[in-house]
């Protein structure tokens, strides 16, 4: 991998463990600290791949989308996506959002975008409305830990609001609007610096996953019951949850950061971190999971691992990075290409074969979808 790559990868997630050189590619914007050497880094947009866009019509509550006119030919949430500035991009579709993108993440029922001055935007059924903010308009940013997370399934997407004295888990539904608001155990000392500022990790099937300040926790949203998976003194990082397995951070004895492994629900390893190592996103199922810096996909039933292989005809020099599941049986990949400039590709399992999905991308400007915090 060369720099240009290793940099746009870094720029979404820049995970330093003492043994695995990680380079996975998650959204913009997200940045997540472990004590000493976990963190997600900022990026940036994507780049024009469809010639003559289309404005869509925006609800901000302010001036930004006065003369913009509805879209009807709208990317969908099952195709392989993009952003660059304001615009979603798919291999035959485009949407003009109104706003630049910071970070984006899709469900089912849509998708959800943090806006670069704060604010939390949803787009469904060819329409973009405000759902919140991540922190106060004017403000730089909202801290290191604020990131979009979503159940891609059922259409529900959270964040961390800042804007108030006390933080706020939020989470958004977008297909019936509802809202719900956590803030029972925060303070004004997490909207600090991580490990201590509020972070959130995951949703999944109605459970929500979160650092309060009780440390670790998983809430069901229906009922407030909370389960604390790891205190205060022995924080668990996650990195992605399905089905109620995790995907989370190892450590070792003495406290260094070792990699990423596969749980169940109950705690017990599913795939070591001496195999899946980097930051892994599960498919929808839970039948798979991604191993990011060694361009493999694991099946989380027998441990027998698939690598993915980079299109023919092309000019790709490194392994297919999954970011993100299409599907069960599909994953989108990042390829290094001519000019270090990336293409994305879909793949699909357990067969490991790419097929191009956008070539000649900027890797400077590039924002891609993702759910993982690190």
């Amino acid at each position: 991998m060369t720099e240009k790559l290793k940099t746009l990868m870094d720029r979404a997630t820049d995970v330093e463990f003492a043994a695995v050189d990680l380079a996975a590619v998650v959204q913009d914007g997200d940045r997540v600290v472990r004590r000493r050497r976990l963190s997600l880094v900022a990026g940036t947009a994507a780049v024009v791949l469809v010639a003559g866009g289309v404005a869509l019509a925006t609800d901000h509550g302010d001036d930004r989308g006065d003369d913009r006119t509805p879209v009807v030919d709208a990317p969908r949430v099952t195709d392989p996506t993009w952003v660059e500035g304001s615009v979603l991009h798919s291999p035959d579709r485009q949407v003009d959002l109104g706003t630049k993108v910071r970070g984006y993440v899709r469900t089912s029922a849509g998708f959800a975008f943090l806006a670069d001055d704060g604010a939390v935007l949803g787009y469904r059924n060819g329409e973009v409305r405000t759902l919140g903010r991540a922190w106060p308009a004017g403000a730089k940013e909202g801290g290191d830990g604020v990131r979009l997370v979503a159940d891609q399934e059922d259409g529900v997407v959270g964040w961390v609001d800042m804007t108030g004295p006390v933080p706020a888990f939020v989470v958004h539904d977008l297909v019936t609007g509802d809202e719900r608001r956590f803030d029972e155990h925060l303070d004004a000392g997490m909207k600090g610096e991580l490990p201590d500022q509020a972070t959130f990790f995951a949703l999944d099937a109605g459970t929500a996953y979160w650092l309060d300040r009780r440390g670790t926790v998983m809430t069901d949203l229906a009922t407030g019951r909370a389960q604390v998976l790891a205190d205060a003194t022995h924080l668990q990082w996650i990195g992605d949850v399905r089905r109620g397995m995790r995907v989370q951070l190892v450590e070792s004895a003495t406290g260094g950061d070792e990699g990423m492994e596969l749980v169940d629900p109950s705690g017990r390893s599913l795939i070591s971190y001496r195999d899946l190592g980097s930051p892994g996103l599960l498919s929808p199922s839970g039948t798979w999971v991604t191993a990011y810096d060694m361009g493999l996909v694991w099946n989380v039933a027998d441990h027998r691992a698939v690598r993915l292989v980079a299109p023919s005809g092309t000019d790709n020099s490194g392994d297919p990075i999954a970011y993100e599941w299409l599907d069960d049986d599909t994953v989108a990949a990042v390829i290094e290409g001519e000019n270090d400039n990336p293409t994305l590709a879909t793949c699909e399992v357990p067969a490991g074969t790419c097929t191009s999905a956008a070539t000649e991308l900027d890797y400077r400007t590039l924002v891609l979808p993702g759910r993982l915090p690190g």
